[in-house]
């Protein structure tokens, strides 16, 4: 994913949650989406075992509380980070660190 497509993903998102929020009279609704949003990408970053590459995003942990804290910073961050990790763009940190892979 590009990051031009994250950042409008992003938007549409925000912007979805929030106007679907306000029609059903749940003003909390864009920070449900952050949340859920946040769970996902750890869930996500888990699966690809996100610490064996080198991407800035160190962990799932330091990805997830980044969402949580800025996502209109970080989820695009990691979505084009996961899109280039499943695209073979990134390559795990061989050796470097035989812990990462336990």
């Amino acid at each position: 994913m590009s990051l031009l497509r994250a950042i409008l993903l992003m938007i549409g998102l925000a912007m979805g949650s929030y106007v679907v929020g306000g029609l059903i009279g749940v003003p909390a609704l864009p920070g449900v989406m952050v949340v859920a949003s946040a769970v996902w990408v750890l869930i996500d970053a888990r699966r690809l075992r996100l610490q064996r590459y080198r991407t800035g995003l160190t962990s799932p942990a330091v990805a997830t509380v980044g969402v949580l804290a800025l996502w209109f910073l970080f989820f695009p961050w990691y979505l084009v980070t996961r899109h280039r990790i499943l695209a073979g763009e990134i390559h795990p940190r061989y050796l470097e660190d035989p812990g990462l892979y336990h």
